[in-house]
């Protein structure tokens, strides 16, 4: 038994390495999309809405947009996070939109069971691969810790055409400082210890309980970790993009102080930062869209619109 203990405790969470690949896309964007979903959900049916999906402007499929927008959702959501958001966004500006699922998110069995922080970066990679198709300039969204996703491949290739970076809630440390012990030596042992293997939370509605695995494994927190560690310690960073984050002081889920103190050690091209109140989720975190805040969605719309018009003014 001490040896076990002492062989734990001398273990860590490896560090995280952004070497996400971008994949080689073929043949019609659609198919080649749907074709990579079935495969994907050859072992659990996805739910329905869940899906990755391009939202072509206008329904015109293949037609490059200006501004293409790549919304990336947060840990144990889907697409269904914040929506309607990203679509008014994308109709207001005329915008080709993707929304990707994350690897082991939106299942109806066995939810991110067995992902890693590594295939997150290689789900950006993609999604990112997908807005250089269907438009000239990317505007990337993401909610908490799809935020964090965002950051992480700041300086990655894919990166290269993206204008705006709309965050929300950016996941920089979680409210509870006890998750900083996940990535420690012996830090995910003490978690099975104390919470076991599986974490489970009520959600609010019960479209929150279709829409965000309220189950999953404990290592999948720890993945979790692993990218919010890699992203802090890229700060100080420095971007050529504009940045436009929300975040309200009230959260109870993510650090509200862990997340003005990384806005001010980025340096932007543009960069702006909004507080949220009146938040209509009960955790203040999941700041818009119909499920959770739809109080707050003309006013979190307006403000992504009329930051990114600024840029080309």
């Amino acid at each position: 038994m001490v040896v076990l203990v002492a062989s734990a405790l001398a273990t860590a969470p490896s560090a995280l390495v952004n070497q996400a690949q971008g994949p080689l896309i073929s043949g019609e964007l659609d198919k080649w999309l749907a074709l990579r979903e079935r495969d994907a959900s050859s072992q659990a049916p996805l739910i329905d809405g869940t899906e990755k999906r391009i939202r072509w402007y206008r329904g015109q499929s293949g037609t490059t947009t200006r501004y293409a927008i790549v919304y990336l959702h947060g840990f144990s959501a889907t697409r269904q996070e914040i929506a309607p958001v990203a679509e008014v966004v994308a109709d207001a500006l005329g915008a080709n939109l993707f929304e990707t699922r994350l690897s082991g998110h939106g299942l109806q069995a066995g939810a991110m069971a067995g992902v890693s922080a590594e295939d997150w970066l290689n789900d950006a990679a993609e999604a990112l691969a997908i807005g250089n198709e269907i438009g000239e300039n990317l505007i990337v969204m993401g909610t908490s810790t799809g935020a964090t996703l965002a950051l992480a491949m700041v300086n990655h290739p894919s990166f290269e055409r993206v204008s705006s970076l709309i965050l929300l809630s950016p996941n920089i440390a979680l409210r509870d400082s006890n998750s900083e012990l996940l990535t420690w030596p012996g830090g995910p042992q003490l978690a099975y210890m104390v919470a076991g293997d599986t974490r489970s939370w009520t959600p609010n509605n019960e479209l929150q309980a279709r829409y965000w695995t309220t189950s999953y494994p404990t290592d999948a927190l720890v993945e979790m970790m692993r990218l919010v560690k890699y992203v802090r310690n890229q700060l100080p960073m420095e971007i050529p993009q504009s940045l436009l984050v929300f975040y309200s002081p009230e959260d109870s889920v993510v650090d509200p102080a862990a997340i003005t103190s990384a806005f001010g050690q980025i340096n932007a091209s543009r960069q702006q930062l909004v507080p949220i109140a009146g938040a209509g989720d009960p955790s203040h975190h999941v700041l818009a869209g119909d499920i959770l805040s739809p109080g707050n969605n003309e006013a979190v719309t307006e403000a992504i619109v009329r930051f990114i018009r600024q840029d080309s003014e």
